[in-house]
């Protein structure tokens, strides 16, 4: 956005200026200053389509959907949002409103032969194991261990890139 943008480039430039200790800052706290009192701000965000990805992830992700935040989001931004369905999630979404927010439901069995590819293509790519069949089963090891979760297999692969 900061490199098509330049009233977000000088914005965040400009928050990134303050005294503010942001790796000791909570999240709903750093939110609320990027997007709430920054961002949302800006007029072109209402022409804009956002994408956030592992709601699930955030720690605090019931600040979303609390009715101070959604209150600050421009009228007119479009937002996708992903995450594993918990109920308290699903929860936070059907309290947008069925006109602000659909929700698609996707199962582990959704994502298994994407997670297998990227498996196989990356173990294949550094040449771990050599031979197939222990690649096989070293794909279904790590996929198991996933629980579903695609961050599991990439920051196995990630840990395979760093090590000699």
């Amino acid at each position: 956005m900061a490199l098509q943008d330049n009233l977000v480039r000088d914005a965040l430039l400009k928050l990134a200026q303050d005294d503010m200790p942001w790796d000791k800052t909570g999240e709903a706290v750093v939110w609320r200053r990027i997007f709430t009192v920054t961002m949302f701000k800006i007029p072109s965000m209402a022409s804009q389509s956002w994408m956030i990805d592992g709601v699930d992830e955030f720690s605090c992700f019931g600040f979303l959907f609390s009715k101070k935040f959604l209150a600050t989001i421009p009228h007119d931004l479009h937002l996708f949002a992903t995450s594993r369905l918990l109920e308290d999630i699903e929860r936070g979404f059907l309290s947008l409103g069925r006109k602000k927010a659909t929700i698609e439901k996707l199962s582990d069995t959704d994502t298994v032969e994407n997670m297998h590819l990227f498996l196989d293509t990356r173990l294949k790519d550094l040449g771990r194991p050599d031979n197939p069949q222990d690649r096989e089963r070293m794909c279904e090891k790590i996929f198991a261990k996933s629980r579903g979760s695609f961050l599991w297999p990439r920051l196995v692969v990630q840990e395979f890139e760093d090590v000699w």
